[in-house]
């Protein structure tokens, strides 16, 4: 040990290349097993030196020289344990260094960890991520994920990564690069293109765009590995989708003043950009989101590009990420970009957002190869009967000249919509309900709907929403691309669980859910896609999943998992039907989303929605029974409904052509009185199983094994109820009994 100190010691004192061949030496001819402590020493002080010492190395070849004795010391004697010491290494200025170390990694993608590790270093101190982010980033930079599954702005041939986070109490978006190995090891930056990565491109030009209504660029890194910026979140409020979600609601529209705040706003940020000499090329409605009330900011700078002599003609790379049905005739015909394309982009998007998020030319043409076509016999983008003639002839109809030049520019377009009269905007619903096809419909941006501006815009107990009523608490909300499940609740939710539910806590587990909190009404909300099949029991009595029980019994497999996932994270559903599960197939897997929140309850925390049992038949009729006589919610509890939810899909499957209220009737008490519905609850015989008296019902039979599941899963006492292998069980019956098939 003293003679490892000694010569660590003159090694950073005089750089000594001979103290380093003597150290390494020395340690090689030692015959006997070298003490642990004095090789973690050893590896411990080369690596120190290496980081913060060899910069004192006067001369090029004596870098180099000590450099390589170091890192055969280092990389004979440093152990897979050591991946601190790794880190330094691989994240080092000097590149005989990062190439040593890299060079002995059999597999690039093994440094993904590495730099998500790095990443976190640096932003950890600044950004606010929580465990779910911070999970997400690194599943996505360590699976080579481009971007998040959910976000159509997933453009080919980059190496990006998209997550959420927050900076000062505000969301935010942090892209990361993940680099090259040639960048890494040569350059230690990451060598761009900007002409092929749109992301490195949208960097470059926020670094010059500085205005009120432009995307705020807040923080980046360029010049090592890894390479990220920051931005504020452009996809919360996205004011294409929002308008489009919003027109779905009859009567539910953005007042008119607000809507023309919202144009000259943007107006404003293009006109900057082409001050500046910077061409944006991609003005839609997606490329814009919501602020404030009545501002918006451009963002979707992607395919931003500077002017030089009045045009440009972009990399043919870029050309794939247009958005067709706003482009000019002179871009889809030559690739020619200007300020006077924009110009055309800006008459297409002052009809979009005066008719509410309307696609240009969708209730007519319903495809890209239409649009082009369309477009290159001259033909022009209609009058729709919400705007103003005055307003398109005086200010849309001149954007969409076919000649360039006779295109106004974005000052004079500016100055005329100051002189327009908000109130004259009046919307009136278009008779067509089409929908285009082209899959860049929607531009660059990603676009998700965001409830907080449905609900300031509706007020109070949704007066003016066309709704579907589920049950006495829950309604539906049906849009385009998805359903809005919003659940009243009777009290006020405690800040602290609202403020998990928010963080996006359970967004893995159970998707999409959201506290819509004001003055008036409270709400617990949650979306699932619109192609979705329909609820469990509503499928089984309708057998749109087969008729066979085999389909079914996974879907009750899969709900079995996400329920042991919610447990594992100290969350309980508390109430379970199968009317309020709902189901999906998705690339030949079925998955399920939970549609009532109501008494959810975090119980580490022991925070929970505080709301009694409701007294509605079915919710009473599936409730364990210390959830009735005490209003004891457990995971326990959970596997009671769990149970009972199989019972009811056997139940179903054996019910021919009928519906769901019907269905009810016949499983529902028919007494309100508290020690009547314990008595019923906590009985075995309330479960009545079908008979399998004939050939048709046999399909459907309740088999012994899964009789006697159901009833251990529904047993009076709590520690009965097979909670903790409760998936097994229930999949080994299905293999068994039924034959069911299940992918691992």
């Amino acid at each position: 040990m003293f003679l490892v100190y000694c010569l660590v010691k003159k090694i950073f004192n005089s750089q000594d290349q001979k103290a380093v061949e003597f150290f390494k030496n020395s340690f090689d001819l030692q015959d006997t097993e070298r003490p642990a402590l004095s090789v973690s020493l050893f590896v411990h002080s080369i690596t120190l030196f290496l980081c913060f010492q060899i910069k004192n190395v006067e001369s090029k070849d004596g870098v180099v020289n000590l450099c390589t004795s170091c890192m055969e010391i280092v990389l004979k004697y440093m152990s897979s344990k050591m991946t601190d010491l790794q880190q330094m290494l691989v994240f080092h200025q000097n590149p005989i260094i990062r190439r040593s170390v890299l060079n002995k990694l059999p597999d690039y993608a093994k440094i993904m960890p590495m730099i998500y590790t790095e990443l976190k270093n640096l932003l950890v101190p600044v950004l606010e991520l929580d465990s779910s982010q911070m999970k997400l980033m690194k599943t996505l930079l360590i699976q080579h994920a481009v971007l998040q599954q959910d976000d159509p702005n997933q453009f080919e041939s980059t190496n990006w990564h998209c997550g959420e986070a927050r900076l000062n109490g505000h969301q935010v978006l942090l892209h990361v690069h993940k680099p090259s190995k040639t960048d890494h090891i040569e350059r230690n930056k990451s060598e761009f293109h900007f002409h092929q990565d749109v992301f490195y491109n949208e960097l470059e030009k926020l670094q010059k765009l500085k205005h009120e209504n432009i995307i705020q660029l807040l923080a980046f890194r360029l010049h090592c590995i890894p390479s990220f910026y920051i931005v504020e979140d452009y996809k919360v409020t996205n004011l294409q989708e929002t308008l489009r979600n919003i027109r779905k609601i009859n009567g539910s529209l953005y007042r008119p003043d607000i809507l023309h705040s919202f144009v000259v706003g943007a107006l404003m940020a293009v006109q900057h950009c082409h001050e500046l000499g910077f061409v944006h090329r991609n003005l839609t409605a997606g490329s814009l989101f919501i602020v404030e009330e009545r501002k918006v900011k451009l963002c979707g700078f992607h395919l931003c590009l500077e002017v030089k002599d009045g045009n440009i003609r972009p990399d043919d790379k870029m050309e794939k990420h247009r958005s067709l049905r706003w482009t000019a005739p002179e871009s889809l015909h030559n690739f020619e970009y200007s300020k006077a394309s924009d110009m055309w982009m800006v008459g297409h998007l002052l009809n979009e957002i005066f008719t509410h998020g309307m696609f240009p030319y969708e209730d007519f043409l319903t495809s890209d190869e239409e649009v082009t076509s369309y477009i290159q016999e001259d033909g022009s983008i209609p009058m729709e009967a919400c705007i103003p003639e005055k307003l398109f002839k005086y200010i849309i109809e001149p954007c969409n000249s076919k000649l360039p030049h006779e295109r106004p520019t974005v000052a004079n377009v500016i100055e005329k919509l100051k002189r327009v009269d908000p109130e004259t905007l009046q919307w009136e619903l278009s008779n067509s309900e089409s929908q285009t096809k082209t899959k860049i419909e929607k531009g660059a941006q990603a676009t998700i709907h965001n409830p907080k501006f449905i609900e300031d815009i509706t007020g109070d107990e949704d007066k003016n929403l066309d709704l579907v009523s589920i049950s006495e608490t829950i309604t539906k909300i049906k849009l385009t691309h998805e359903h809005i499940f919003r659940e009243k609740l009777s009290e006020r939710v405690p800040p602290e669980l609202s403020s998990q539910i928010d963080s996006k806590q359970l967004y893995d587990l159970i998707g999409d859910v959201r506290i819509v909190q004001n003055r008036q009404a409270h709400h617990i909300e949650c979306n699932i896609p619109s192609s979705c099949s329909g609820n469990l029991l509503d499928v089984a009595l309708k057998k749109s999943l087969g008729q066979g029980p085999q389909n079914y019994l996974q879907c009750i497999t899969v709900l079995g998992s996400v329920l042991m996932k919610l447990w594992s994270n100290s969350w309980i559903i508390g109430d379970l039907g199968a009317d309020n599960v709902y189901v999906n197939k998705e690339h030949q897997n079925y998955k399920v989303y939970l549609v009532s929140m109501s008494y959810l309850k975090h119980l580490e925390s022991n925070l929970h929605i505080k709301k009694q049992i409701s007294h509605e038949a079915s919710t009473l009729s599936r409730a364990a029974p210390e959830v009735v006589k005490s209003n004891a919610f457990t995971c326990e509890s959970d596997v009671y409904c769990f149970g009972y939810l199989i019972w009811e899909i056997f139940t179903a499957l054996h019910k021919d052509g009928t519906k769901v209220e019907e269905f009810r009737k016949l499983t529902s008490l028919d007494t309100t009185k508290e020690e009547d519905i314990y008595k019923y609850v906590a009985s075995r015989t309330r479960f009545c199983f079908p008979s399998c008296c004939d050939e048709r019902s046999t399909v459907y039979c309740c088999s012994q094994a899964m009789k006697q599941f159901i009833l251990t899963c529904c047993h009076i006492q709590q520690t009965k109820r097979p909670r903790k292998n409760l998936v097994q069980k229930f999949k080994e019956i299905c293999k068994t009994d039924y034959d069911c098939q299940f992918s691992e």
